[in-house]
């Protein structure tokens, strides 16, 4: 006989709830996206985007959507992409999208989400600019490098350096005189970054190298920006008027001066000047650009340039002047009577000078026009034609013992 007997019905089970995405992810479970992808990849745009602006799409699908937009978006994508710019689970996927499409639509979302967004959101539209090399959002870049939270100013700072030109270049150099500890390192890279767009433009190239040694970056970094300045220097004639290893070429008392670790050093420790002692470099020069590295400890020192050599290491002429606390940036007349003809302390070199630190000082003559810098800061100019040609020479002021340093000194000659 059969068992003609019922089975027991099971008790119905409720009704499972629909899981997120990440619920899914976390339980193991495929989203039904993810096994279709490839399905997505072959749609069209104009589908794509319906699929993306429907809220009931999970979040793999409206990311693979993003990723598949990257290869074949154009201009009717960015205003449903500029619409996830704000997500901040799909923001990333929308900018990865937004870049590469070939419209000024996209620059355009990417600026407006810039004025708008805050925190991370911000930084990642900052370095999507970038990425894109939006040279009308320079402006907007520049203002950022001041905002208070790191990760925005360091996004911008990456953004400019990718840009690169000029008004970029002046930008980054305006950051780095402003010393913000929390995104220097970044501000070193986008310089050297910066740097390599201005093949054009040489000396803006070499003065954010400059800028970058002189704010004692990281040794690779200091390797990198040192490099970068010797080689653009000697394509644009730069020549030492200083081997690092004696004072060949130059004259001056010997108990005064010295080669100490590549450096020439000038100290009147237990000697007392009744005047003021010069090292001379003997060969006259006219129209030149004079760039030198210099240390001062105390007292009072200068550059003298076009400047004529008198017995005993004595010499008249006009000269880039520096002192302690004073006087840097400056023109003053040695041995003449018209003293300080150009001033170029109060308001300029005050700025930048690092006290009993390396400095960069330039002297540049050109017919009768004279110009210094001091750390890469115009300073002083002054037009004057009393003497153009003559030595240039290295200053020990009389009084307190003193001690000064120069190295790496280099001429390039103007005609």
């Amino acid at each position: 006989m059969q068992n003609t007997q019922a089975a027991p019905q099971q008790p119905a089970q409720p009704a499972q709830p629909r899981l997120t995405l990440g619920q899914q992810a976390a339980r193991g479970l495929p989203d039904p996206a993810q096994e279709k992808w490839r399905e997505i990849w072959n749609l069209e745009p104009a589908t794509l985007l319906v699929l993306l602006k429907d809220p009931k799409a999970s979040l793999f699908l409206k990311a693979k959507i993003c990723q598949r937009l990257a290869a074949i978006g154009t201009k009717e994508a960015v205003p449903v992409l500029a619409g996830l710019l704000s997500d901040p689970l799909l923001s990333h996927y929308a900018r990865f999208a937004l870049e590469p499409i070939p419209d000024p639509a996209a620059d355009r979302a990417l600026q407006d989400a810039a004025q708008k967004l805050e925190g991370p959101l911000l930084a990642g539209v900052l370095n999507s600019i970038g990425v894109r090399r939006d040279a009308a959002a320079l402006p907007l870049l520049a203002r950022r490098l001041d905002a208070p939270e790191p990760e925005t100013a360091r996004a911008a700072a990456a953004a400019l350096g990718r840009i690169g030109g000029a008004q970029a270049a002046e930008s980054l150099l305006a950051a780095l005189r402003r010393r913000r500890a929390d995104i220097r390192s970044v501000l070193h890279d986008a310089c050297l970054v910066c740097g390599e767009s201005l093949e054009a433009q040489p000396e803006a190239a070499l003065a954010l190298y400059e800028a970058v040694r002189r704010d004692q970056p990281a040794p690779v970094v200091a390797e990198v920006a040192a490099a970068r300045i010797r080689e653009r220097e000697q394509r644009e004639g730069f020549q030492p008027i200083f081997n690092g290893r004696d004072l060949e070429g130059w004259d001056g008392d010997p108990r005064l001066w010295r080669v100490q670790d590549g450096a020439i050093v000038g100290s009147t420790e237990g000697v007392a000047l009744e005047r003021n002692s010069f090292l001379i470099y003997r060969r006259p020069l006219a129209d030149f650009h004079l760039k030198v590295e210099t240390l001062l400890r105390g007292g009072n020192s200068g550059i003298q340039f076009r400047s004529e050599a008198l017995p005993g290491w004595v010499v008249r002429g006009l000269q880039a002047d520096m002192a302690a606390g004073n006087h840097w940036g400056s023109i003053y007349e040695e041995g003449g009577k018209r003293g300080i003809v150009a001033p170029g302390w109060r308001g300029k070199a005050e700025t930048v000078v690092l006290p009993e630190a390396w400095n960069d000082y330039e002297v540049i003559c050109r017919g009768e026009l004279i110009q210094l810098k001091v750390n890469g800061l115009l300073t002083a100019e002054l037009r004057d034609r009393t003497r153009l040609e003559g030595v240039i020479a290295l200053q020990l002021h009389r009084g307190p013992a003193m001690e000064v340093r120069f190295r790496n000194l280099r001429v390039k000659p103007l005609r």
